[in-house]
């Protein structure tokens, strides 16, 4: 028996169809012979269907596959997420009074479990702690800072403005001990007012439109939806 190449044909039904609709229209064929189909024809890529425009591989990247490289013909040398806090509730407050006595809880409420902790001679901390989540949200962290015994302590200095969502920007503390995940943007804003300039665009996995918007302070991971920015310096 001889092998052949097989033969793939499609036939788009249209979008947000119902299942009901989708049945009238093929019934309206009288038979699956006289539905119009279209053959497939793989790209060099293995693309079937939604087929890439190969135009795009001949433009300028807009960021360099090795982040901060000065010889990269790329439009911009660096490319960073915004702010991920893993505790968005204990690091943002619109009211900066509010925000510090917030913040002060969470440490004084996290130096006395890490205390407690040490007194237990235990490995993981995990099964032990206060989970109350109105004193403290743990992140790992947290949990890997109380359990080397890292003493938190609260500089109210570091209090400033991040741009939380699209046209809000509220309180935040800018403290690398209590953020999550600061990505390169301690290299975008060494300093809470640093002076730059970053473009921030729709990341990977949204479900919404594209979406960018322009900030001269902090963004946050979810200012536009897994922000990825792109700073002028």
């Amino acid at each position: 028996m001889s092998e052949q190449n097989a033969e793939i044909y499609y036939y788009d039904i249209g979008d947000y169809l119902s299942r009901e609709q989708k049945l009238d229209i093929i019934t309206n064929f009288k038979g699956m012979e006289n539905l119009p189909f279209t053959r497939l024809k793989p790209n060099e890529h293995g693309d079937w269907i939604s087929q890439r425009n190969d135009k795009f591989g001949t433009w300028i990247q807009i960021e360099p596959t090795e982040k901060f490289s000065s010889k990269s013909q790329t439009w911009f040398s660096a490319q960073s997420c915004g702010i991920l806090t893993a505790k968005d509730t204990f690091l943002y407050n619109l009211s900066k009074k509010k925000l510090s006595e917030i913040i002060q809880n969470m440490v004084d409420f996290y130096n006395v479990q890490r205390e407690k902790f040490q007194k237990t001679g235990l490995k993981d901390a995990t099964a032990v702690l206060d989970y109350n989540s109105s004193k403290i949200s743990w992140s790992d962290l947290f949990i890997r800072d109380l359990q080397k015994n890292v003493v938190y302590k609260f500089d109210d200095t570091k209090l400033c403005e991040a741009y939380f969502r699209p046209f809000i920007k509220q309180n935040f503390i800018y403290d690398k001990q209590f953020i999550q995940r600061t990505y390169q943007q301690l290299s975008l804003f060494p300093k809470y007012d640093s002076k730059n300039l970053v473009i921030c665009v729709s990341g990977i996995g949204v479900t919404k439109e594209f979406s960018a918007i322009i900030t001269n302070i902090i963004p946050d991971y979810e200012l536009i939806g897994k922000s990825q920015c792109f700073p002028l310096y």
